[in-house]
């Protein structure tokens, strides 16, 4: 890479602050992979993507009024659902504890659908005594918004006492524990995320879901995983991790695969160009958790030219400007998003360009309409 292309890929990362650094030189790598044989055939926005809609997530997930939440509980407050076979799948989950120190985890909720993999695990003290349940000990209690709000105002604190404050304050235990889903190595894709809520209870709700290698996973009857059950117990007086308080245990599960469920190829009712690029196709796929969707632009010789030549800003720019957009149902209301939270570029083909994202269905729509830049395409 030569110097004045490094210098704008280290502008860049200043100039959008708000923007995880991994979205950002995720999509500066494959900017400039064209120019440089290539070598990064394809990456997600996954983590950067889930670690923004994770804020939206816990700054508006209500409590459920009974039992522990789940991952319905998780996606529908900001729009998505999880679909209702994906719902029967989980909520048959053959329950599974394990203790590990003074705490017991209960694995409650299972599913893979060959793309990914997610688990909920309900996390207590196995003698049912009180006791407070952190994800960081120094941060504060409202800062998973109203699921924080809401432990708050049932503990009777102010929303900006911090967990170590609090067990100090009601002379609690403070325990930072976590339950992650790690699937075998040859078939995990790298990517994975985890986010803890609280119950009506006071007890927590841990969430992990990991992202397969594809075709690794294609085919498998069953994708064996390990789950990572960890917890530490926290001083209140220094809100540091108390000496030899660490536990881990790793526990080997198998999770049935949901194979594909339906297919579809889906092609543009009539030409559509956007930015010097022609959407060629529509690949859908669909599982139990949702809709895969594939697009497929071809760049015009003109919209190739440009892209060479670009720096990795304009590069950066054309590659968002063929993501964006909308799917919408043909009355007009957007499909909810899905349960993925994501997608992945893939340039290997390149002047033609892979995108994937997911919607969240229950049926294989006949129609599907893309919306952006003020263009609408109706694919059937």
């Amino acid at each position: 890479m030569n110097s004045r292309l490094e210098e704008r890929l280290n502008d860049l990362k200043s100039s959008f602050p708000e923007m995880p650094g991994g979205f950002r030189q995720a999509l500066m790598t494959a900017a400039r992979s064209v120019k440089e044989e290539r070598k990064m055939k394809r990456f997600t926005l996954r983590t950067a993507l889930i670690a923004a809609l994770l804020i939206i997530a816990t700054m508006t997930a209500a409590l459920a009024a009974t039992d522990a939440l789940g991952w319905t509980d998780f996606f529908i407050r900001y729009e998505t659902t999880v679909p209702k076979a994906a719902q029967e799948i989980i909520n048959a989950t053959e329950e599974k504890s394990y203790q590990v120190g003074p705490l017991t985890f209960t694995v409650k909720q299972l599913l893979c659908d060959g793309h990914l993999t997610m688990s909920t695990t309900d996390i207590r003290t196995t003698d049912g005594s009180e006791a407070l349940y952190c994800f960081d000990p120094g941060e504060s209690l409202d800062c998973n918004g109203q699921n924080g709000n809401a432990l708050a105002n049932r503990l009777g604190l102010p929303p900006e006492t911090t967990y170590t404050e609090a067990a100090r304050q009601l002379n609690l235990p403070l325990y930072c524990p976590r339950a992650i889903l790690i699937p075998a190595e040859e078939y995990n894709g790298g990517e994975e995320m985890e986010d803890p809520l609280w119950n009506e209870d006071n007890t927590m709700t841990y969430f992990s879901m990991a992202y397969l290698d594809q075709d690794q996973a294609k085919g498998l009857d069953a994708l064996p995983t390990e789950i990572l059950l960890r917890v530490s117990q926290i001083d209140p007086e220094t809100g540091e991790e108390k000496e030899d308080s660490r536990i881990s245990k790793r526990e080997p599960i198998e999770i049935p695969v949901q194979g594909v469920i339906a297919e579809k190829d889906y092609a543009p009712v009539e030409p559509f160009i956007l930015n010097g690029y022609t959407l060629v196709s529509v690949h859908a796929e669909q599982t139990v958790a949702g809709l895969y969707l594939d697009r497929t632009y071809e760049a015009g010789e003109e919209a190739k030219k440009i892209f060479e030549a670009a720096d990795a800003e304009t590069a950066f720019d054309i590659i968002c400007g063929l993501w964006k957009g909308a799917w919408v149902q043909e009355d007009g209301k957007g499909f909810p998003e899905g349960i993925s939270l994501s997608g992945e570029y893939d340039d290997k083909d390149y002047p033609i360009l892979h995108f994937r994202d997911m919607i969240s269905v229950d049926e294989m729509p006949q129609t599907l309409i893309l919306e952006t830049d003020d263009q609408q395409v109706t694919l059937k």
